[in-house]
């Protein structure tokens, strides 16, 4: 094999098995956050102190209808119950967006 022909393969071989290398950037560390806070945002989803409202409304709205279900058709008063179901309501729909939004100032 000639010298020519030999540096012409070695050239070939190369320019075949050559692999690119990208340069990844770092991932930027998350920045720390209570859990706490963290889960008022998950359980309050983005949502505004309208649709909050909206949303508790329309709950209790339910809660009114199936009272009155249950007290015209079943003649069973669920006043008691009905008042532990709406404070949870307003619990979840209520605590977390003032919590997020006493804690960052924003929704």
């Amino acid at each position: 094999m000639s010298r020519d022909n030999h540096a012409s393969t070695v050239t070939l071989w190369f320019a075949v098995c050559r692999i690119q290398v990208k340069e990844v950037p770092m991932p930027t560390p998350p920045t720390r956050q209570s859990s706490f806070l963290q889960k008022m945002e998950e359980l309050n989803d983005g949502r505004s102190l309208l649709a909050n409202m909206g949303g508790f409304l329309c709950v209790l709205g339910m809660l009114g209808a199936a009272n009155y279900i249950c007290k015209i058709g079943l003649h069973i008063e669920l006043y008691s119950v009905l008042l532990i179901l709406i404070a949870g309501v307003a619990c979840y729909f209520f605590v977390p967006f003032l919590v997020v939004w006493l804690w960052r100032g924003r929704v």
